[in-house]
């Protein structure tokens, strides 16, 4: 019984034995499989993880720099608009032939400059000039006289900068200078609160204008360029110098542009150049040069220093490189960290004088070298996106592509550092060895849940960049709680925003466009221009041609040029709109002189309403100077006949319309006496049934030069069409 008992106890414990090895073993073995299968799972998302960021990171940036790229081609775009419309502007014609007429009196009149004068002028470039030219690395050669050749050009000098009351950037408050009673001063007083006005509404440095022989016989800023020739003097910039050869190759009025350059005129800021031949009766008689600052260009790039804003991070940034492979616009290092910046450059092995070039200029433009796989991609014609060193050598993401323009051979470039784009996976990975570490009996599981719960997030998320890349800004991406792929979610998010801001922004840049356009053509020619319509639209019309000129209103002493200009403008705005309520249409309108016409485009002349819009001028007139005090007053012209008119299909947005109607009604206008209405024999036929003329001696002045032409009564309750909300029918 002992033994049988023994041997039955042996055999439980041989088995309990076994069965616990067993459970070991098992355990031990699913511990190993769960273990390396958390293991190869986590290795898998880690790779899959790192692909999808990068995917997202690639497509960001892609997007970013695509938008950049629009945002600045259009800009370039408004710049050639924006000259055109100077140059083909009838205000900035007369503006130049008067000036370069004026330059050529001073040239011909002797002893324009005394020796006093002259060594005033001696010790302004001594004093002021050449410290800022040597600060600036500009230095002048040994022996070089700096002041201008010409004694016209000298004189300029001497009563517009040199004895100018105000400040260096502050010059172009000048309208009249106390010492300058000759016919430049007369056209400058004239012109400059105008030209200088169109300068600020459209957001450029300085306005320039240059005659036919390459002088600049204006400038708003009265810089050391004024009165200097671009072709022969020495101090001036290599891109202004530049303009005569690119203006010959451009047909008149058509826009060129001139890549940055350092200006020494601008203290040697780095200047992009827009300019247009201007043409007279006679010809070219010059060109119109306007200046563009690098802040400007800075403007877009930065996203106004708002880097992490829109999706960049703490290492992301936008810039533009010139076909020479150095920058159009600041790094975002130098801006936000100097020091460290400069740092980085001897790190990267660049010579110690370009540090101290940039640190002299204050910028990186034109200085900081761009030879990068991703700039010369893009320069070549081919787009660039993945991995690269940037310019200071360090490893980024990066996306490029040339700007579309034919006139300058950019391209912007975005890039993220490389440690950035992965700080998403690295904080992954620590999680995963983490989990591993404390959840070893439950590793298979909790791999396969980890897989899911780390790839699942990045699918929204790519999805919503591959939106983005597509065009599609209205994205949604759920709330991906707090995690790597919630911060890539929110930076998605912001460069949407941020896209769409820019878009807003581009669509505000074309109403500009179009408000411009209708500054120059009439509002029913503006959309079809804009659609790419350029054929004539009206051939040969029946009409009635109002000229009406306008005094005491801009030109009036006791106003300051900004309220003058608005008084104008608001004039301006009245009479167009009466002009609309009647049927007629605008063809001209400047500060003193308008040209409306009545009947073009219908089959019957319109003569009445042209007389009714007459004699509504003198009440909108009366109206404005109760409100403004002004002396103001009106002559009107009104003849009718045949006119050619319409778009012309030319290379250039041309309106015109050609005939006599015009030229008789501004004829007429010049000889009406103040509050006058001069209506040509033709015109005054076809009206007697219903409006009133005055006898004909008041017509002796008129009937002396040959004119046939009566007074039409100007009171407008004798008129036969009712009050002014009369409709053109």
């Amino acid at each position: 019984m002992t033994g049988s008992n023994t041997a039955s106890g042996d055999s439980s414990h041989s088995r309990d034995h076994v069965a616990r090895s067993l459970q070991r073993s098992l355990a031990g073995r699913l511990v190993a499989v769960s273990l390396l299968a958390t293991l190869v799972l986590g290795v898998f998302v880690f790779f899959q993880g790192g692909q999808l960021i990068t995917d997202a990171v690639e497509a960001q940036l892609t997007s970013q720099q695509r938008a950049q790229a629009r945002a600045i081609a259009d800009g370039l775009e408004f710049v050639g608009d924006s000259v055109s419309v100077i140059a083909r502007d009838e205000a900035t014609v007369r503006a130049l032939s008067d000036f370069a007429a004026a330059f050529q009196q001073l040239t011909d009149e002797p002893d324009l400059i005394d020796s006093a004068q002259a060594q005033q002028i001696e010790e302004h470039y001594r004093n002021e000039v050449v410290p800022i030219l040597d600060e600036a690395g500009l230095a002048p050669p040994p022996g070089l006289d700096l002041a201008p050749l010409s004694d016209a050009s000298k004189y300029l000098q001497y009563q517009y900068v040199v004895t100018n009351p105000f400040e260096p950037g502050e010059r172009e408050q000048l309208r009249s200078a106390d010492g300058d009673a000759s016919a430049y001063g007369a056209a400058h007083e004239q012109h400059h609160a105008n030209l200088d006005q169109q300068r600020i509404a459209l957001g450029f440095t300085d306005l320039i204008l240059l005659d036919s022989d390459g002088t600049i016989v204006y400038t708003a800023e009265k810089r050391i360029d004024f009165g200097r020739n671009i072709e022969i003097d020495e101090l001036l910039g290599e891109g202004i110098v530049s303009l005569p050869r690119e203006l010959a190759a451009a047909a008149i009025g058509e826009p060129v542009l001139v890549d940055f350059a350092l200006n020494p005129a601008a203290d040697g800021a780095p200047t992009l150049l827009g300019a247009a031949t201007l043409s007279g009766p006679q010809g070219t008689i010059g060109a119109v040069v306007v200046e563009i600052p690098i802040q400007a260009l800075n403007r877009i790039t930065t996203a106004d220093a708002q880097w992490q804003q829109i999706g960049l991070g703490e290492t992301g940034e936008t810039y533009v490189v010139g076909e020479d492979l150095a920058m159009r616009s600041d790094s975002r290092l130098w801006l936000e960290m100097p020091d460290t910046y400069l740092g980085k450059l001897d790190d990267a092995g660049y010579p110690p004088e370009l540090g101290d070039s940039i640190e002299r200029f204050g910028t990186t433009v034109l200085l900081q070298p761009v030879d990068t796989d991703p700039a010369v991609s893009a320069l070549e014609g081919e787009s660039f996106v993945g991995r690269s060193r940037d310019y200071l050598g360090r490893p980024t993401l990066a996306a490029s592509e040339r700007i579309d323009n034919d006139q300058v051979n950019w391209a912007v470039v975005a890039q993220l550092g490389v440690g950035e784009a992965g700080r998403p996976l690295g904080s992954y990975l620590e999680r995963l060895l983490l989990a591993a570490a404390i959840v070893v009996p439950l590793v298979g599981l909790a791999g396969i849940i980890l897989a899911r719960a780390f790839t699942a997030p990045f699918r929204p998320v790519v999805a919503a960049a591959e939106n983005i890349a597509g065009g599609d800004l209205n994205v949604t991406i759920p709330d991906l709680g707090r995690n790597e792929a919630n911060d890539v979610a929110r930076r998605l998010a912001a460069l949407a925003a941020s896209i769409r801001r820019q878009d807003e922004a581009l669509a505000s840049e074309r109403a500009e466009t179009a408000r411009l356009l209708s500054s120059a053509l009439p509002a029913r020619l503006v959309e079809q221009v804009r659609n790419g319509k350029t054929e004539i639209e009206d051939i040969v019309d029946n009409v009635t041609a109002v000229a009406i000129t306008i005094s005491g209103v801009v030109e009036s002493p006791s106003v300051d040029p900004d309220t003058a200009a608005d008084y104008g403008a608001r004039v301006s705005h009245d009479l167009e709109t009466e002009a609309a309520r009647l049927g007629l249409e605008r063809v001209r309108s400047s500060a003193g002189q308008h040209v409306f016409l009545s009947g073009l485009g219908k089959a019957t002349i319109e003569a009445p309403a042209a007389a009714r819009f007459a004699q509504r001028v003198a009440p909108l007139l009366d109206r404005f100077v109760a409100e403004t005090g002004l002396e103001a007053g009106f002559r009107i012209g009104i003849s009718s006949g045949k006119v050619i008119s319409g778009m012309l299909a030319t290379e250039l947005l041309t309106y015109g319309v050609f005939g006599k109607p015009p030229q008789q009604a501004l004829l007429l206008a010049g000889m009406a006496a103040s509050g006058q209405i001069l209506v040509d024999s033709n015109t005054a036929h076809d009206l007697r049934a219903e409006f009133e003329f005055e006898p004909d001696a008041e017509l002796n002045r008129a009937i002396s030069r040959g004119v046939d032409a009566l007074v039409l009564q100007g009171d407008p309750a004798t008129a036969p069409s009712g009050d002014s909300t009369d409709s053109p029918e």
